[in-house]
């Protein structure tokens, strides 16, 4: 069996060959085509030299959307991007192994060069009629293979010919869903969250960005929103609504006007979905809503020296001053601004019973706090992500936020997350969403949690919610492990050059294999585990063992000797002497062969090992035996010993008697002489 390598491409410095076909030269940048979080290249079809294409190489720590990748490979539509190939390369000039994308070259170039680029606005007759039917279909095919796209921006749309007569859908793989997305292409529930957690979301997400994307292609420009910071630009969107903060004072074509009413509604139920969208491209026309999602209160709420008179606004406001929700929150005031103000008793009522809950349930205050915020957030706006303390992310996105608080090594972020998975957050999510499922594959999360051996922990929730996600071993950083099949091989290309008294295992690895390999690794890391050497030892042998004899390759002769530098407690297990001898003897030769079922079988050879154990056992009894028999000796010997005594001492005092009578008899007789 040829061994699986990590790396799909083969590199000589100043170009690497992927997958035999794509040749990337690293010194020919193509800046143009950039992704804020991948570099370009010039790129050869070595089977097709005449056709034009470009290579995107991550250059960051960060999780592509690989999920997609394959399904997107095989897609061919006129409004997307073709992706000819992805894989793995080792890319010279940053000294490391990263995922890249081939792609076809957009000879038109972006349709915006940046989002702070001015073009001339595209008649929207022309749009309407030409380009947005296509880029509609391609959401549309996307949606029908549960793709969303996540991207969707006018710097990420480009010109397929010269003559720029075709608009596609760009690159959507790069970076984690909706990273790379500015406040104003994102709904208020996104927006709400840290780009890294905002999830793959739904197509109406992507229809939200597309009516932006299409506002600023009708002006050519950047609408004039002139807000200080995101935070500015969100709020306001909460206060106005999305339609009224984008749009604003605009001229907008009259034929626009209504696309962008529904496609900017913060209402989902109101948003408009594909089906209205063709209509309205069909030339039906539509009356799209635009109300204020939530009940407006008669009376302030004052928090933070600021009034607040919808429950959106103030639970915006608590997740940004935590600290200070803490307080307000454990206060009468709340209830009585629902009760009072708002003249929601139903709400009142729930978040009433809810802190009362929540108090009995979650013992530790520090905790206990967090959670009250957290839950009554989720309470008071029906639609936010979750937010808990300053992290905020929406269900979908707590794999990527946790795979990037590794990546970056955001230790503060991890900690947060630890909490939030044993207070089970996503629990109280579903208890707050109708629409939420609860699923099955969350629950374990908590179970990873609370049992943190190796082969489980937060490593294992890791793995859990990244499928593709590379191992993250300090032993694999050079490599990009993101299948099990990689994983053995790998470690063989590592052991070339580690220190052999390095355990060859580690957290990551061992949560990797039980999330990749599932049921059929336990026993073994189970017995990584174990406080006995020999034990963990023989767990270590036969969980690479299982994983070559399933997966391959043949032979891992490099992995086999360092493994052989970690077995001495496996043969010292064994009782008999010569067996070990015999052993140590034996084993340099099977490691050679490079085989580790082999060598775990010689070493934990069921039949040996029974002739062993009964062989101590035989031992074990003569021993105990022949030891009864010396104590029943040195009893006996020692009663004889006593009993010896005892007539000596007999024997001594009649003597002792028969001398001092004899005394006396001779005393008498000397007087009368």
């Amino acid at each position: 069996m040829k061994p699986k390598s990590s790396i799909d491409s083969v590199s000589d410095g100043d170009c690497a060959l992927l997958k035999e076909r794509y040749r990337i030269f690293f010194k020919d940048r193509l800046t143009e085509f950039d992704m804020p979080n991948a570099k370009a290249y010039r790129t050869v079809d070595e089977k097709n030299p005449s056709k034009s294409v470009f290579t995107l190489i991550c250059d960051h720590p960060l999780q592509p959307r690989m999920q997609f990748a394959v399904v997107l490979k095989a897609l061919r539509h006129s409004g997307i991007l073709n992706l000819n190939e992805f894989g793995t390369l080792y890319w010279t000039p940053k000294a490391k192994t990263q995922m890249c994308f081939v792609y076809d070259m957009p000879l038109g170039g972006r349709v915006m060069k940046n989002l702070d680029d001015v073009i001339s606005p595209i008649p929207e007759k022309e749009y309407i009629s030409k380009y947005a039917p296509v880029l509609v279909s391609a959401l549309s095919e996307l949606t029908h293979r549960g793709i969303t796209h996540r991207a969707i921006r006018p710097d990420n749309l480009y010109y397929m010919d010269k003559a720029k007569t075709m608009i596609v859908f760009g690159d959507m793989l790069t970076s984690p869903p909706a990273y790379d997305q500015p406040v104003e292409f994102e709904v208020i529930e996104s927006a709400m969250s840290m780009k890294e957690g905002r999830g793959h979301g739904k197509l109406l997400d992507d229809l939200y960005s597309f009516g932006v994307t299409s506002l600023y292609i009708s002006i050519g420009r950047r609408p004039k929103i002139n807000f200080r910071s995101d935070e500015e630009l969100l709020d306001s969107k909460i206060r106005r609504g999305s339609y009224s903060t984008l749009v604003g004072e605009e001229k907008i074509p009259l034929s626009m006007i209504e696309l962008l009413k529904g496609l900017l509604s913060d209402n989902e139920e109101q948003r408009w979905n594909l089906d209205a969208l063709k209509m309205w491209l069909a030339g039906r026309r539509l009356s799209p809503m635009q109300t204020r999602a939530g009940k407006i209160s008669q009376r302030a709420y004052i928090f933070n020296g600021k009034e607040y008179f919808t429950t959106r606004e103030l639970a915006s406001a608590y997740a940004n001053n935590w600290s200070l929700a803490i307080e307000a929150v454990r206060s009468e005031k709340l209830l009585i601004w629902l009760f009072r103000g708002l003249e929601d008793k139903k709400l009142h009522d729930a978040i009433e019973s809810a802190i009362g809950a929540i108090m009995v349930k979650y013992p530790n205050i520090k905790v206990q706090n967090n959670v009250l915020v957290a839950k009554i957030c989720l309470m008071l706006d029906g639609n936010a992500c979750i937010r808990y303390k300053h992290l905020s992310f929406l269900p979908d996105g707590l794999g990527s936020l946790l795979a990037n608080a590794y990546a970056l090594n955001k230790q503060e972020d991890i900690n947060i997350i630890i909490e939030m998975l044993q207070a089970d957050i996503l629990a109280i999510y579903s208890e707050c969403r109708i629409n939420f499922t609860y699923k099955n594959s969350y629950k374990v999360l908590a179970s990873f949690i609370n049992h943190p051996n190796i082969g489980s922990g937060l490593e294992r929730c890791l793995y859990n919610l990244n499928e593709f996600l590379p191992c993250k071993s300090k032993f694999l950083e050079d490599e990009y492990v993101n299948e099990i099949n990689k994983l053995v091989p790998a470690m063989d290309k590592v052991a070339k050059t580690v220190d052999v008294k390095t355990w060859p295992m580690d957290r990551h690895i061992a949560a990797f294999i039980s999330e990749k390999f599932g049921n059929k690794a336990n026993d073994q890391v189970n017995a990584l585990r174990s406080e006995n050497l020999a034990i963990a030892t023989a767990g270590l042998l036969s969980t690479y063992a299982i994983l070559q004899w399933s997966l391959g390759p043949e032979s891992v002769h490099s992995l086999a000797g360092w493994l052989g530098c970690h077995i001495m407690p496996m043969i010292d297990s064994y009782h008999n002497k010569e067996r070990r001898k015999a052993i140590e003897n034996e084993v340099p030769k099977i490691i050679k062969k490079g085989y580790l079922p082999e060598l775990f079988n010689y070493l934990d050879n069921l039949e040996e090992r029974t002739k062993d154990y009964n062989g101590f056992m035989v031992a074990k009894s003569e021993y105990v035996t022949l030891k009864k028999e010396i104590e029943q000796f040195e009893m006996e010997f020692n009663k004889v010993n006593y009993e010896a005594e005892q007539l000596g001492m007999q024997v001594a005092t009649v003597s002792s008697f028969c001398i001092a009578l004899f005394t006396i008899v001779m005393l008498l007789l000397l007087r009368l002489m």
